[in-house]
């Protein structure tokens, strides 16, 4: 396969760096997508827990799909696995997702006016 390297990330790095490296990033991610859950569940504004959810999703998805399909779980289809495919538009996009995150955290404790006086 010529793009090994891009389209089939996690088979790639576990063919180079080995079993351990892949379970070390699997079990990487699955704490990354546990603290996203976590935002989501401290965040008081309705709309900012349907960011952090929605953001979530957006990264976990594309990266436990990346994981099955080179485990063979999953059919194989162009699915770049967040930050760590190459590529500048999807780096960017995953990015800037978690920049929304990262910025609805920032203000889970800030009540708003309306709520003190209603």
């Amino acid at each position: 396969m010529p793009a090994a390297h891009t389209d089939l990330v996690f088979p790639y790095l576990v063919y180079s760096l080995g079993w351990a490296f892949g379970i070390f990033l699997s079990i990487l991610l699955l704490i990354f997508i546990w603290r996203m859950s976590q935002t989501a569940s401290k965040t008081k504004d309705y709309y900012g827990k349907i960011l952090v959810v929605g953001g979530a999703t957006l990264i976990a998805v594309p990266a436990i799909w990346n994981i099955l399909m080179g485990l063979g779980f999953a059919p194989i289809i162009n699915v770049s696995f967040p930050f760590v495919s190459y590529g500048g538009s999807s780096l960017l996009f995953y990015s800037a997702v978690l920049g929304i995150i990262l910025s609805v955290y920032r203000r889970k404790d800030i009540v708003e006016a309306s709520e003190i006086y209603s």
